[in-house]
């Protein structure tokens, strides 16, 4: 962390999780790459914002639910994509608090997310 961001009262995050729509999004820039055809504009987004997380040296996340998704679509292209990707694990009360969420109004989908950030 840099000094002057200590004394700023600022705080810079050491760990990102990627949403899966991202994690799509860079899956498939690296499958139409594969296929010798230039990504999308939201592809090439998605890839650029990776490429800069790895290269800072920051942990990040995703759900298990994105690691298996992204398996049974491409092996070989996942294994590369998730190399440096942790997968979180999911706590004791996680199906209970989103659970709660869901109560809340939350989708299912989001309540997870949430969940797993709590």
């Amino acid at each position: 962390m840099p000094a002057n961001s200590r004394l700023s009262g600022t705080f810079l995050p050491t760990t990102y999780r990627l949403d899966k729509n991202i994690v799509r999004a860079v899956f498939e820039a690296r499958v139409r790459v594969q296929r010798g055809q230039i990504p999308l504009p939201h592809q090439a987004q998605a890839a650029i914002v990776y490429q800069a997380l790895q290269q800072a040296g920051l942990t990040i996340y995703v759900t298990p639910e994105t690691v298996h998704s992204a398996q049974r679509r491409d092996p070989l292209i996942a294994a590369s994509l998730f190399t440096l990707l942790t997968s979180l694990t999911p706590g004791r009360y996680l199906r209970r608090w989103a659970r709660r969420l869901r109560d809340l109004g939350f989708s299912r989908e989001d309540s997870v997310i949430l969940a797993y950030g709590s």
